[in-house]
C-alpha cells in the first residue's frame, strides 16, 4: 500500500494529477483487504489467536473466534466477511465524500481535485473509514501548516501568486502516520 500511495504522491508532486489508469491498477490491492482480513481471521480462528497488528495496521480489527466456536475455515471466512466488506465500503464512503464535500465547498472548484477524491475512495476501501477519517485529519493538518509556511514565505518575497498544493503527498504522510500508530498501540 505504501509504495502505490508514495508512487501516486510523487507523480502529484511532479505534475499535479492523479492519472485514472494508475488509480485502476491500484484498485485490486485495496480491494483485497476485506477478503485478506476475513481469511486470516477465519484460520487464526480455527488454530491460533492473533494480536491483531496487521489488521490494524490496515485499518481494520481481526476480531477472533475462540477455537470451539471455529467451525471450517471457510465458513467462518464466509460468517467474517461481510462485517469486513461493510467496514470497507464505509471507508470508501468517508474517503470519498469528505473530499468530495471539500471540492465542493471550495470556490471555483479550485480546491480538492477529483484524483485526490479518488484516491480517497481507494484507500478507504483498505483502511476502513475510522482509520480513513485520521488519515484525512493528519493530511489536512500537514497540508495547513505547509499552506501557512509558504503563505508566510510569499508573503516575505511579495509574490501575490495563488498558492496551490498537491495534496496525495498529504495522504501518504497521513496514511503513514495512522499506520504507525496502529501498528504502536495494536
Amino acid at each position: 500500500m505504501f509504495a502505490c500511495i508514495g508512487g501516486f504522491a510523487t507523480y502529484d508532486l511532479r505534475t499535479r494529477r492523479v492519472p485514472d489508469r494508475a488509480l485502476l491498477l491500484f484498485s485490486p490491492i485495496a480491494l483485497a483487504a476485506p477478503f485478506l482480513d476475513a481469511l486470516v481471521s477465519s484460520l487464526a480462528a480455527d488454530t491460533f489467536t492473533v494480536q491483531g497488528r496487521l489488521g490494524a495496521c490496515m485499518g481494520m480489527s481481526l476480531a477472533v473466534a475462540p477455537p470451539e466456536a471455529a467451525g471450517t475455515p471457510l465458513s467462518q471466512f464466509l460468517l467474517m466477511l461481510p462485517p469486513a466488506l461493510l467496514r470497507s465500503l464505509a471507508g470508501t464512503a468517508t474517503g470519498f465524500l469528505i473530499l468530495f464535500a471539500a471540492a465542493m465547498a471550495s470556490p471555483g472548484g479550485c480546491g480538492v481535485g477529483g484524483g485526490d477524491i479518488k484516491l480517497a475512495a481507494v484507500m478507504g476501501f483498505a483502511y476502513g473509514p475510522s482509520h480513513m477519517t485520521a488519515i484525512l485529519l493528519a493530511a489536512s493538518g500537514l497540508a495547513a501548516i505547509a499552506a501557512l509556511i509558504m503563505n508566510h514565505r510569499n508573503r516575505h518575497t511579495n509574490t501575490q501568486k495563488m498558492l496551490s498544493l498537491p495534496f496525495v503527498p498529504f495522504l501518504a504522510a497521513g496514511s503513514f502516520l495512522v499506520t504507525i500508530a496502529a501498528i504502536l498501540t495494536g
